[in-house]
């Protein structure tokens, strides 16, 4: 959960600051500001996203992995390993309680 909180904390830069250094070839920009090289900043973002999304996840949401591929996951087994371990849970456990507190 570290690197959530790492991005949530430093949510003062714009993620078009971040992605202006892809753009410059330079990773200066976001390791000297969020203490991260830009792939890895990237990617926990995205997690990011697929968490809220899975919490916030309407009825028709079955599966995880129309959700993983909708941030830009194409590795599924890969993405439940980093999903579990920033968030201490499987995906489909997220999902599975978002189920349960919408039919309280």
């Amino acid at each position: 959960m570290a690197g959530a909180v790492a991005i949530e904390t430093k949510r003062f830069v714009g993620e078009g600051l971040v992605f202006r250094g892809f753009h410059d070839d330079s990773d200066l920009c976001c390791e000297k500001i969020l203490g991260l090289p830009p792939a890895r900043y990237h990617r926990l973002r995205r997690l990011q996203l697929v968490h809220r999304a899975l919490r916030s996840a309407g009825p028709q949401t079955r599966v995880t992995s129309a959700v993983a591929r909708n941030f830009g996951f194409r590795e599924l087994g890969r993405f439940a390993a980093s999903y579990r371990a920033l968030y201490g849970e499987l995906p489909s456990a997220t999902l599975r309680r978002a189920s349960l507190r919408r039919s309280l």
